[in-house]
């Protein structure tokens, strides 16, 4: 197969290859969230069960393993970030070109959400909060449960 031609490919090639690469990475993160919040959840629970039974030590070490796995989640949830950004900037150029050609500037989606900012501010900074609320409080929490 020789990539080098590029009649090969037409522009519905490309925008399914950018369309299932967004959506795929979109997703991932998704996933993660889902994950980090019932995760936390059950944490949360098991922690207060082992304060409960006045298992100090097994709720720190839960408290611990909660904020080291939330750190490694958010490490999985900015390089997901990074890949759905790439999707971004590659369907920004396909709708500036469908754009242009079908004359209907509303196409570019994604420039304007770029140029609309939320009051909420952007999902990664939400998800910046989450993840930081999440570790801080586990963090506090082991510390708490180490002095019982």
């Amino acid at each position: 197969m020789n990539l080098n031609t590029s009649s090969q490919f037409t522009e519905r090639d490309a925008l399914d290859h950018v369309w299932s690469w967004f959506t795929l990475h979109a997703g991932q993160r998704i996933q993660v969230i889902n994950f980090h919040l019932a995760f936390t959840g059950l944490f949360v629970v098991a922690y207060a069960t082992s304060l409960n039974a006045h298992r100090y030590g097994q709720a720190s070490g839960l408290a611990i393993f909660l904020a080291i796995a939330s750190l490694a989640l958010f490490g999985l949830e900015l390089r997901n970030k990074e890949l759905v950004k790439a999707s971004e900037d590659a369907l920004k150029v396909l709708e500036d070109e469908m754009s242009e050609s079908l004359r209907i500037p509303e196409l570019r989606l994604v420039l304007r959400v770029e140029t609309t900012k939320s009051r909420l501010g952007s999902h990664g900074r939400i998800l910046r909060a989450l993840y930081t609320f999440t570790i801080v409080f586990a963090c506090a929490g082991a510390i708490a449960a180490g002095l019982l």
